[in-house]
């Protein structure tokens, strides 16, 4: 199962998380704080610091006479004096690996040029806090406070006197925005004109290092924290997370590290029929995602399900009707093949085709893109996923916050049976000659579809009314900001296929009301003496799930609507040229969590 952050709470998720990565296998030291002396620093001399001088627990007021390095069984970090910033390292199998460096930047990305002195604040087995001052390029001070706590590959960063965000520098091919309510935002470098790129600041952003060995994440606690990432010679270079002492936010970083921990495989080369067994082996039990870019420029984001036997798989919420064959059918895309699957060590996927949704395609020429979304309690000590550190980073943040930003909440109207379980219940017991004798059952059953009718269609009209008020507000933003006209009318796109689904359906004639004279006629089948009474219980069955499943289909298409304009927004906000442009599409995109943050079991949620 993954680690239950918001249902049980974040404390309990935090022990869960600690306790699965304290047991036998995991580094055995505590966190370890040295004076480099007058070594030279590599991977290697980071990795065996031969030469080095352990600096004793409590002690916090010797002087280093060489670097400072911070070291747990993950990470290492190198606080040396004239340099620009600290350095991490990270370790892969048995070597440390050089990795981000960290600059400091005070007002108007006045970026620190010297570290000129450092001061220990903490230095104990559970975490050592090193605060560096430093020298920026126009001799303003800046200082940060650098913590690294034990079992965990995180830095935390917090904020000090003239200091306004934090550069990560790190090359890497792609960035990553998870994202628990729709598709990931995943940018290529490739793609990327502008020498900035302004991303959504949904807490945290990956960055897949070239090589496919380790991912650099960034992970803090407030959305109003902006959020850029750097490109030169169309290659990522960094990503600046803001963070000051007056507003008072932190950043941590972390790098998630392990043989081949992210995987590209080009969609051209996968067969819409036939799996192809990835040449890659899962580096460890997670829950792991794939993200595969479709010719509209969208992702669909999948969890690649774990087959456990023939007929069973480790789920993770997607759809109960997922059979041996990896066939399963939702509202909105019909009957198709799950993309994504891992058997033991092995990743197979195939490029799905959806016959009742022949628009969604998956781009040949582009990759899909494959890491570790979240740890599982019984996966590996020492295995981290991306939201595991981002519910580190949110530990401080109020728990009722945490519970809307971790999880898909079930509707709590969602309780009735559906259409086609009523009717085929109550045609079977026609059937079989037994309506009178189970009348009082078949009521019961009747007025249970009732009520489900009636809640879905509550469901879809809260759809329609939020879509209404939010063209509402994209007609406003038309008005007072006609430039942005043509972003607008791209987005109000989305909302315009709403009516579209409402008219194709024919939900006007198709509502709760006709079911409920449909379930009259069944009652009254019950103590007629027709001798057709089971011909005419079924043909009231296809009616009623007529009506049914046309309101679940609209439902499931709803939410998969409302998925690709927040998705769609996503985009827009990383590609903006101005803030006018960037702060509407983050508007639009903000306002489809009022939608998304909830879901019936119809809609589908969690399947993709």
């Amino acid at each position: 199962m993954v680690r239950p952050c918001a249902r049980f709470g974040l404390a309990c998720a935090l022990a869960l998380m600690l306790a699965a990565k304290t047991g036998a296998s995991a580094a055995p030291e505590g966190v370890r704080l040295y004076d480099t002396m007058a070594s030279a620093l590599s991977g290697e001399t980071v990795g065996t610091r031969a030469g080095w001088r352990e600096v004793g627990a409590g002690e916090i007021n010797r002087p280093f006479k060489g670097a400072a390095c911070v070291a747990n069984g993950y990470v290492a970090l190198v606080l040396r004096e004239r340099s620009r910033g600290p350095e991490c390292y990270y370790r892969l199998g048995a070597q440390m690996i050089k990795g981000p460096t960290l600059v400091a930047s005070g007002l108007g990305g006045d970026r620190s040029r010297t570290i000129t002195a450092l001061k220990v604040i903490e230095n104990e087995p559970e975490e050592v806090v090193v605060e560096a001052y430093a020298a920026a390029e126009s001799g303003r001070k800046v200082t940060t406070r650098f913590a690294v706590k034990r079992d965990r590959p995180i830095v935390g960063i917090q904020p000090g006197d003239g200091m306004e965000s934090i550069l990560v520098e790190a090359a890497g091919r792609y960035a990553v925005l998870p994202d628990i309510f729709a598709g990931d935002l995943v940018v290529s470098a490739g793609d990327a004109a502008a020498p900035a790129l302004r991303f959504p600041s949904e807490r945290m952003l990956l960055q897949l290092l070239d090589g496919g060995n380790a991912i650099i994440e960034c992970a803090w606690p407030s959305p109003g924290q902006k959020v850029r990432l750097l490109l030169e010679d169309h290659a990522f270079v960094g990503s600046e997370v803001a963070c000051s002492k007056a507003k008072g936010p932190s950043v941590a970083v972390a790098v998630l590290a392990a043989p081949a921990i992210w995987r590209e495989q080009i969609l051209g080369e996968l067969d819409p029929v036939k799996d192809r067994e990835l040449e890659w082996r899962v580096p460890f039990r997670a829950l792991w995602r794939a993200d595969y870019r479709r010719t509209d420029g969208l992702i669909d984001s999948w969890k690649c399900i774990i087959r456990k036997s023939k007929d069973s798989f480790e789920r993770f919420g997607v759809t109960t009707n997922l059979n041996a064959s990896r066939t399963v059918w939702t509202t909105a895309r019909g009957s198709f093949a799950y993309p994504a699957c891992i058997e033991g060590d092995a990743c197979f996927l195939r490029k799905t085709q959806y016959d009742e949704a022949p628009d969604i395609r998956y781009d040949d020429s582009r990759s899909a893109v494959i890491y570790p979304y979240r740890a599982l309690s019984d996966g590996p000590a020492g295995a981290f996923g991306a939201v595991d550190v981002w519910c580190d980073a949110l530990a401080d943040a109020p728990g009722a916050s945490l519970d809307d930003e971790l999880e898909i909440k079930s509707v709590p109207r969602d309780k009735w049976p559906a259409t086609c379980d009523v009717t085929a219940d109550y045609e079977g017991i026609f059937d079989a000659g037994e309506e009178k004798a189970k009348k009082a059952f078949v009521l019961g059953r009747l007025d249970a579809m009732n009520n489900f009718v009636v809640a879905i269609r509550s469901r879809m009209n809260e759809y329609l009314d939020w879509c209404r008020r939010t063209r509402a507000f994209c007609a406003q933003t038309r008005a007072e900001q006609p430039r942005l006209a043509a972003l607008v009318d791209e987005l109000d796109g989305y909302l315009a296929k709403f009516d579209q689904v409402y008219r194709t359906r024919q939900l006007g004639e198709r509502n709760p009301a006709a079911v409920h004279a449909l379930t009259e006629k069944v009652a009254a089948l019950i103590d007629s003496n027709d001798e057709k009474r089971s011909e005419r219980a079924k043909e009231i069955g296809r009616q009623t799930r007529t009506i049914g499943g046309n309101q679940d289909d609209s439902i499931g298409e709803f939410r998969m609507l409302t998925k690709q304009l927040r998705q769609r927004a996503g985009y827009r906000m990383v590609e903006a040229k101005d803030d006018a442009a960037f702060e509407f599409a983050r508007a639009v995109r903000q306002r489809t969590m009022e939608m998304l943050r909830t879901g019936f079991v119809h809609e589908f949620a969690t399947t993709d």
